[in-house]
């Protein structure tokens, strides 16, 4: 299949798996004996069976009949057969060859002619096509010959998660993930309108893209899902490739590759595009078209001959097939390809969560015994473990450490990247030598070849190669069918052309492994000459000039470093991993000569680290960080780093720039989940903070409050947010960003992927400039929940600025500080507007210690008194308030509508007269306030008799710095027994009160049957002990 294939170096299988019988095949033969065989593999030749007519055995053979004579098609044959020889494609007259593309065709157990009803010859040609796709899409290959290389794809279970923000606003589920099985990717979530047109699912390499399509083929070829799809068709890139330069419509394009579906002579095209098709393209990485979607031509004509390029562009543009379905699968460098106009609906595949992964060993190992001890050796190490969300990783993983753990006398297990793939390499080198003898030194010579192929398309940047490519590296297809899982073929075919075989090695990193092994053997044996050195001019090339393994390795560390896109890490941690000593005696007779490797491996990690040193970039430095665990040395920075981070060191901010990558690389390697990342344990400087940005992505908290972050740091905060990261809440408050450095923030606050959901920025030296670009930022479906801008100069201008904001129908803000803006009653009229607006989504506002007055209080109590106001909680502390803004508190509150629970007057000279009137509209049968605030308010004994009738009703209520005196006390202590009393805190501190007060509490807290939780009372005068002993016991804090 095209694109990764995922999670081996999967293909997917014709047919069913070998029956007990078909296993054993012919005797002595060591493989399943087939009823019919795909032409790719070269058995047949051996096996002598007949496919020409891509049908079962003997029997059904001499009852087809010649050509043309209405033979009935085999279920269960090969679509990729001799009838190319007789019947040469010709794209003039409409024809076009069709055949499978695996690597491998397990037959099913039996094929049987069934006697069927007549129906439609439409509705038999989507059996048909069902049928096929359901034979050619169960099982994936997973890099071998027996039966157990195959996997039912049912069994192959990786997460998939809605991620483009557009869709999620618009399903009003922001605030999670959504998480997606495969065969819901084209349906709408709940409360979306659209219909789902387009899907993109992004990926890295490995994590099983390909594996979710098939699965999706599989189930709508079972009949369990998707059943209003009339025709699914799979294009996938890596055969779209072969046809080139050649000009086609997209009936030939589909005819060449469904020719059973698509016959031209029974074809009715009306008909057939009227029904729900689905294209699915498969591995856009691999995609060798330009895509060039702003200059090609339109082209809306099925039948109009036109470039490939063309085309796909029309396709994705829904320009051609406009009601047709589309799905794009690709890794997440490559998906900006394709223009976010053009897709309705962005996916990621995540690979395997713990669950899956164990399932997925389980499944693979039949002995449940050998697959409990492959499972706790993973889990005994984090950063296998964790590799084993890749579902790649997880299958290499789970090769070795089957052949490894079920040795009874099995020595050292390997532990580095490095070992372990060069145990797979041995592992799937030795498999054509348990089936048949091979000689040692034709295997290390083909493993050369194949290193020499690696490194080869390593440096063109190629991921699929051809049989040219092959023989450039002196190998033969049949060389490369022997080792299947290592380098996979696909068998395509260029259009009307040719025939055409497509390789491609299992992953990516099996490619690196290989590449890195052949440097390192030319390199280490060039004196003996049994090497040929590269010729080309690349940088990797240059490699070879070094004069020493060290000057070698450390050209490697230099070129790794250069490369922008992180292609040469993996690289360069399997070639230094190959200078240990220890490694070099996994290569057995590769290598020439072993030599001694401890000074190597000294140099090494002392440039290592001086580079860890020296370089900012965080990716960077982890790779490095993984290079030293290549040489067993995670050293000296390591032990420092737990020592100063240990409960008894003082010196927590005296981190070196080093140091914090070496916390990094602990931290993201420690197999636990991060939740909450505190800078402020580690660091305040923003060059410490930059090193270790990959933690801050991979959390879901990140606390950087006074770290020193500037305008760069900002920056570099941006390209996280504009990622696929984990991060959900950033504390940045008392930074010195300024309009600058928020301005860069901002680029990735307003990017498709950022999932930030809460924002704090406290005292940033902020101005009303960031709240006009922010404004613009919540009216473009932010993913914004809750913002803090406290203690900034916002001004009334900013603040106009946000109330356009909060209008926006697009903003999700609900929570909003604003304490300490500068903001007066000016401000208020826009606020009031926006509160009372039907867009608005505010829940939670705080206006604390802003010069408001009782004219700014009410134009704000406009909103609050509208039917359409959210507002759950308000803070007015210190805003220059007096009695007359109790009375619009109080209408607010009588008003039907309110949902006001919580409100803030603390420090706001209200006075007894002002109780009386806010009350007046506490005491409304349906009230809503349950949290009540009122500490340094000027209020006296007098108050506690009003605030008496509403207290049983409050869950929470703060009278602290009022001059309440034991008379107040004593009325509300009355309250407290009331039985239907809710209250569970009461703050009563500095409010006057002697023994005799104290007393009164503690006689109603001994027959209260509420539940009172805290009852606050320091700051007041209370000298029994006997008193203090009481109350204490009855959850007082004095």
């Amino acid at each position: 299949m095209s694109g990764d294939v995922e999670p081996g170096p999967y293909e997917i299988s014709d047919g069913g798996l070998p029956t007990e019988e078909t296993r054993k095949g012919p005797e002595g033969s060591g493989r399943p004996e087939s009823p019919c065989v795909s032409e790719v593999s070269n058995r047949s030749k051996e096996d002598e069976l007949y496919f020409t007519e891509g049908h079962c055995n003997t029997e059904d053979r001499t009852r087809m009949g010649p050509k043309g004579s209405g033979r009935t098609k085999s279920p269960c044959g090969s679509e990729a057969s001799n009838r190319s020889k007789e019947d040469p494609p010709d794209f003039k007259e409409g024809h076009c060859n069709t055949e499978d593309r695996s690597v491998v065709t397990v037959p099913p157990a039996g094929c049987h002619h069934e006697q069927r009803d007549i129906v439609p010859q439409e509705e038999t040609v989507q059996v048909d096509h069902k049928s096929r796709m359901k034979e050619k899409y169960r099982y994936l290959w997973e890099g071998g010959r027996e039966p157990s290389s195959y996997t039912l794809i049912p069994y192959i279970d990786t997460d998939m998660y809605i991620s483009n923000q557009k869709e999620l606003s618009e399903a009003k589920t922001m605030s999670e993930e959504v998480l997606v099985g495969c065969n819901g990717i084209l349906q709408p979530q709940s409360g979306q309108e659209n219909p789902i047109r387009s899907v993109l699912t992004v990926g890295v390499s490995g994590v099983g893209k390909t594996v979710t399509v098939q699965r999706f083929i599989q189930d709508w070829a079972d009949g369990k899902a998707n059943q209003d799809i009339h025709s699914i068709f799979p294009l996938p890139f890596r055969e779209l490739n072969l046809i080139r330069e050649k000009q086609c419509s997209l009936l030939d394009l589909l005819e060449h590759f469904y020719k059973d579906t698509m016959d031209r002579e029974s074809f009715d095209e009306s008909k057939f595009f009227s029904e729900k098709i689905l294209v699915i393209f498969d591995g856009l990485d691999e995609c060798q078209y330009p895509l060039n979607f702003q200059n090609n031509p339109i082209c809306s004509d099925v039948s109009a001959p036109a470039p490939m390029d063309v085309l796909l562009t029309n396709l994705i543009k829904g320009n051609l097939l406009p009601s047709a379905l589309l799905w794009i699968t690709s890794r997440p460098e490559t998906a900006s390809r394709i223009p976010p106009s053009c897709i309705d609906r962005e996916t990621e595949v995540r690979g395997f969560n713990d669950s899956s992964k164990n399932n997925y060993v389980q499944m693979k190992i039949h002995d449940q015994s050998l697959a409990s001890k492959i499972l706790n050796f993973l889990r005994s190490s984090p950063s296998l473990y964790s590799m084993c969300q890749i579902p790649v990783y997880c299958w290499i993983l789970v090769s070795v450490l089957e052949r490894l753990l079920s040795n009874q006398e099995v020595g050292e297990i390997p532990q580095t990247l490095t070992q372990i793939y060069t145990y797979f390499l041995f592992i799937q080198t030795n498999i054509p030598k348990e089936k048949s003898p091979t000689p040692k030194h034709k295997v290390e010579n083909i493993i050369f070849k194949l290193s020499k192929l690696a490194f080869q398309q390593l440096e063109k940047g190629n991921l699929i190669f051809y049989e040219d490519d092959l023989k450039a590296s002196d190998l033969s297809p049949s060389e490369v069918s022997l080792y299947q899982g290592v380098c996979a073929e696909s068998l395509s075919q260029e259009l009307g052309l040719r025939k055409e075989t497509v390789f491609h090695f299992g992953h990516i990193s099996i490619q690196e492994h290989l590449a890195a092994l052949y440097v390192f053997l030319s390199f280490a044996n060039r004196e003996e000459g049994t090497c040929c050195h590269p010729t080309a001019s690349s940088q990797l090339a240059s490699l070879f000039r070094a004069s020493s393994v060290y000057e070698l390795l450390k050209n490697a560390v230099d070129l790794s470093l250069q490369s922008e896109d992180g292609r040469l890490d993996f690289f360069l941690r399997f070639l230094i991993g190959f200078s240990l000593e220890s490694n070099q005696t996994l290569l057995q007779g590769l290598l020439v000569h072993e030599g001694s490797a401890s000074n190597v491996s000294r140099k090494t990690v002392e440039y290592i680290q001086k580079k860890i040193r020296e370089n900012p970039f965080p990716d960077k430095c982890m790779n490095l960080f993984h290079c030293l665990s290549e040489l067993h040395n995670l050293c000296s920075l390591e032990e420092v780093v737990r020592a100063r981070l240990s409960p008894a060191t003082e010196s927590r901010h005296s981190l070196t720039p080093a140091q914090c990558s070496a916390v990094a690389f602990l931290l993201l390697n420690s197999g636990e989940e991060l939740a909450e990342f505190d800078m402020t344990k580690y660091t305040d400087t923003e060059e410490c903070v930059l090193r270790l940005l990959p933690v801050i992505k991979a959390s879901r908290s990140a606390l950087l409050h006074g770290c020193n972050i500037t305008s760069q740091g900002c920056k570099r905060l941006a390209s996280i947010l504009k990622s696929e990261s984990c991060l959900e809440e950033l504390d940045l408050s008392n930074n010195d960003l300024q309009d600058s450095g928020f301005s860069q923030l901002l680029s990735g606050l307003q990017h498709p992927l950022c999932n930030l959901h809460t924002l704090k920025l406290w005292y940033c030296s902020l101005t009303n400039k960031s709240c006009e670009q922010l404004a613009e930022t919540l009216g473009r479906k932010s993913s914004l929940k809750a913002l803090n801008l406290s203690r900034n100069s916002v001004q009334d201008a900013g603040l106009r600025h946000l109330c356009s904001g909060l209008q926006n129908p697009d903003s999700q803000l609900e929570k909003l500080k604003l304490d300490d803006c500068a903001i007066s009653a000016e401000g208020c009229e826009a606020l009031g507007s926006a509160l009372g607006s039907e867009s608005s989504c505010l829940r939670e506002l705080s206006l604390g210690n802003n010069n408001l007055l009782d004219l700014g209080l009410g134009r704000l109590c406009s909103g609050l008194n509208s039917p359409h106001c959210r507002l759950e909680k308000l803070g007015l502390r210190e805003c220059g308030l007096t009695h007359s803004s109790c009375a619009a508190l109080a209408a607010a509150l009588r008003s039907g509508s309110s949902r006001l629970r919580e409100l803030n007057l603390s420090d706001n000279k209200l006075q007894d007269v002002g109780m009386k009137l806010l009350l007046q509209g506490m005491r409304t049968p349906d009230r809503t306030l349950q949290r009540l605030q009122l500490r340094y308010c000027g209020l006296t004994a007098s108050s506690c008799e009003s605030l008496s009738s509403v207290l049983p009703s409050l869950m929470e209520l703060d009278l602290s710095g009022n001059n309440l005196q034991d008379t107040g006390v004593t009325t509300l202590s009355r309250s407290l027994t009331d039985p239907s009393c809710k209250l569970k805190k009461l703050q009563l501190s500095y409010c006057g009160m002697s023994d005799v007060g104290g007393a009164a509490l503690g006689s109603a807290l001994g027959r209260a049957t509420g539940p009172l939780e805290l009852l606050e009372l320091t700051g007041n005068s209370l000298q029994d002990p006997n008193l203090k002993l009481k109350l204490r016991s009855l959850h007082c804090l004095l």
